[in-house]
């Protein structure tokens, strides 16, 4: 075997029991994947290459679920130009066993109001988002910051905009920024 590459350099390795089979010998190829914050079905692979004239090269695939701790709907909330300034809700449910407090809410443009509410403590929350006005494209990152796990709190986001004129859904807010997973915060 000449090489071992993972899809994912900073969150998957992979290390060979030994370099040199012979024909026919199996083996073993140890895989570490840092979970970090990741949720949901997570996918990788290996590419394992060699001097074998046969097949030179063979991808292997790992797929992981994840449990999701909390369910963030919607993730994206936007009004269109014009559109009545109402306030609009973002639901955070934990749906595992540990209670998890939102310790507040944080919106990234001052401008875009958020308010956090306690529906059900250590269960449910409510986010109710407001924009300045709906004339002017405006955009923000909500941070949920939580006080789960103890060691290393998590912070999860969501996100809101007023669209552009014309503009069509994802233009500012790029559609891989729109997921649930969580991000450690920094102390």
């Amino acid at each position: 075997i000449t090489s071992v590459k993972t899809s994912c350099s900073s969150c998957t390795t992979a290390v060979l029991a030994k370099q040199s089979y012979r024909p026919a010998e199996e083996g073993e190829v140890l895989v570490n994947f840092f979970m970090g914050q990741s949720q949901g079905l997570q996918e990788k692979t290996l590419l394992v290459q060699s001097t074998d004239p046969k097949e030179s090269a063979v991808v292997l695939t790992m797929r992981v679920h994840i449990p999701e701790l909390v369910k963030i709907a919607p993730v994206f909330v936007f009004w269109s130009p014009g559109e009545e300034k109402t306030s609009k809700i973002i639901t955070f449910k934990v749906v595992q066993d540990a209670p998890i407090k939102v310790l507040k809410v944080r919106s990234t443009n001052k401008k875009m109001i958020a308010l956090l509410q306690e529906k059900k403590a250590g269960r449910e929350y409510q986010i109710e988002v407001t924009p300045p006005d709906t004339d002017r494209p405006t955009v923000t990152t909500l941070q949920i910051e939580t006080d789960y796990p103890p060691k290393k709190p998590r912070t999860y986001h969501a996100f809101a905009q007023v669209r552009p004129a014309g503009g069509s859904p994802g233009r500012t807010v790029p559609p891989s920024a729109i997921t649930n997973a969580p991000s450690s915060r920094r102390k």
